[in-house]
């Protein structure tokens, strides 16, 4: 075989999506790249541009300058996250590969696809497409991956070993790319923070209202119930409008009267009251905080309403609800819905999340199907001084950190005044956009606050003008979604997960044996004993106690109780360096010990809270 063939075998390695994405591309050609030939006679990648060749790569010794950039970085941390901006011939990346001892993550995002096609034909870069450590994103392949890439191998606990390397003259011809995607691993890391602190704060609220929540679960519908049944109907040219509680909702609330079934109305908890003081009817609210003020449901009227919510979110809305309620799963979540999906053969569904419910309602509607999302009272900015529209809880409103403020952009051009989270909120915003590109069209029609680059702006007026044109009956429609169990199977399912204290019960036992494998292995090395049979058979349980908190679904519930513990320990480890085998299973003991104290928590509070909810529901 010939490069090109060696190349694209191993490329089958990145999936059937992205071969048969990268064979499209290459048969459009390529016109602003090509190979040069070197003093030394060996090939580099170069592009024309602006009448002047930019070459990837030294004109001089190629595989020397690799060589030396790859020195100047010098070995990589281990369990570091190495973005790499540009992949040129492979050569540097070759070299960086020697610098890793295999704990490490390189994430490689290509800026130009014409740049790969003729990497492909004319370098071997097989060695490093089937490294399964390795992540390609090429930029008119598969670029929509970037960021959800980015955000699954960066972590809380590895966030100070995230590394960039960009390659020669890379930072030069795509220097936008390069900062976007250098935000994008900011945004990341700023992510993971905020949710770190979240979870330590508020990990065990998390998990207690997922357990006052499962009876509602078993009574009511997922989010999948409810996009099979707005997939039965044709919503193309209809649009979504997610009504978010900014500041400027206060100017064009009133005119939503007139949209009836011409849109999908989702409204967030934090304007729901506001829509109701106004008449305003709206097709579904939606509320995934754990952490939500009950006073912003307090309105018997909205108790009418159909909703969708996390598993975790205050189990308060659930309770007072009269009307559909369907529920999406959260992180902690695992377990339950294993065995959700295990009796009705799918699961609650999940939506893309970027740290607030606003997010969240642009994502339902983004999973419900339809193409085109208009958003208002989405400021993400303090327009006029103010937090958020008229008649939202006081106890919420108007609450700001003077030492976290940044200027953005606002619709009309002037600098508006913003905090960093809000701000991280409009990132997400336009990240969605860029992702759904050619799919989905996403129109600002909020008439104030930040501006959302990518999306049209238009008045709410505009809008409805232009956009709201046909009719469905959203409300039967809702109605019509099926419930997650029929009778029979709701009552069974009510039985398996009253006896999940048992269960729990057993997998406590089992972190317990994991514990003396780690304080056994410790005495032996204490005692220079690795050669010893007994040593072996420790090493292989302390590795079945591993896999556990790999495989068993309910640990990320067991850790909600361990947050504190669990990432001092993973911190503690990751900023270490060299470990003895000692200082290791010290760690693991330590480790083992917060989830056993998660356990016996979670046992505590499944008698506390389920099992009594689920003797009725046991009984029908």
């Amino acid at each position: 075989m010939n490069i090109l063939e060696r190349n694209e075998q191993a490329l089958h390695r990145l999936g059937e999506k992205f071969f048969l994405r990268y064979q499209s591309v290459k048969e459009c050609g390529v016109t602003h790249c090509f190979v040069t030939e070197t003093v030394d006679h060996q090939e580099i990648v170069c592009q024309q541009r602006d009448g002047y060749n930019w070459r990837f790569n030294s004109i001089y010794e190629p595989e020397l300058a690799a060589e030396k950039y790859a020195k100047n970085r010098g070995k990589f941390n281990d369990y570091a996250i190495i973005c790499v901006f540009g992949i040129s011939d492979g050569r540097v990346i070759r070299r960086l590969c020697e610098n890793c001892n295999g704990t490490q993550k390189l994430v490689i995002y290509e800026p130009d696809h014409e740049n790969f096609i003729v990497a492909m034909e004319h370098f071997p870069l097989e060695d490093i497409l089937e490294r399964e450590w390795i992540h390609l994103i090429v930029e008119g392949i598969n670029e929509g991956h970037l960021h959800g890439r980015l955000d699954e191998l960066i972590s809380y606990e590895n966030r100070n070993l995230v590394t960039e390397c960009v390659l020669p003259n890379y930072d030069a011809l795509y220097l936008a790319q390069g900062q976007d995607y250098i935000e994008k691993m900011l945004y990341c890391v700023k992510k993971h923070v905020f949710n770190m602190n979240t979870e330590v704060a508020f990990g065990e609220r998390l998990a207690d209202n997922m357990l006052h929540s499962l009876p509602h679960i078993l009574r009511g519908s997922s989010l999948n119930n409810l996009k099979s049944a707005i997939e039965k109907y044709d919503i193309s040219g209809i649009p979504a409008i997610v009504v978010s509680a900014g500041p400027s909702l206060d100017k064009n609330i009133k005119q939503l009267k007139s949209v009836g079934n011409k849109a999908f109305i989702i409204s967030v908890d934090s304007a729901l009251k506001a829509l109701i003081c106004e008449g305003i009817d709206f097709h579904i609210g939606i509320s995934v905080d754990p952490r939500k003020n009950p006073a912003l449901f307090e309105d018997e009227r909205i108790a009418r309403y159909p909703l969708v919510l996390s598993a975790n979110s205050i189990p308060a809305i659930a309770r007072r609800n009269q009307s559909r309620l369907f529920f999406e799963s959260p992180v902690g979540f695992e377990g339950f819905e294993e065995m959700l999906k295990a009796k009705t053969g799918e699961g609650l569904g999940e939506l893309k999340t970027g740290g607030s419910v606003a997010t969240d309602a642009f994502s339902l509607a983004e999973y419900l199907g339809f193409e085109k999302i208009i958003l208002i009272g989405q400021d993400l900015a303090y327009t006029g001084g103010k937090t958020h529209v008229s008649g939202f809880a006081e106890s919420e409103a108007n609450k700001r950190d003077e030492d976290s403020l940044v200027e953005v952009e606002g619709m009309d051009g002037a600098m508006l005044r913003t905090d960093i989270q809000m701000d991280s909120y409009r990132k997400w915003f336009e990240l969605a956009i860029k992702r759904n590109q050619g799919k989905r069209t996403v129109y600002n029609a909020t008439e104030g606050g930040a501006r959302i680059h990518g999306a049209v702006e238009l008045t709410l007026q505009e809008a409805i003008e232009q956009l709201c044109d046909r009719e469905l009956d959203f409300p039967a429609i809702i109605q019509s979604a099926p419930k997650l169990f029929i009778e029979e199977d709701r009552i069974a399912m009510s039985r398996e997960f009253y006896a999940l204290d048992c269960y729990f019960a057993r997998l406590k036992d089992q972190i317990g044996a994991g514990i003396e494998a780690y304080q056994t292995l410790i005495y032996l090395e204490e005692k220079n004993e690795q050669s010893t049979k007994e040593y072996q058979e420790v090493i292989q349980e302390i590795g079945g106690i591993n896999e556990l908190d790999e495989q068993e679904p309910y640990m990320n519930f067991i850790k909600c109780y361990a947050k504190q513990e669990e990432y001092e320990v993973a911190e503690d480890i990751y900023a270490a360096s060299d470990l003895t085998v000692k200082e290791i299973a010290e760690r693991g003991v330590k480790l083992l010990a917060g989830y056993e104290k998660g356990t016996n928590i979670a046992i505590g509070k499944i008698q506390e809270i389920l099992k009594p909810a689920l003797e009725k529901e046991c009984s029908g």
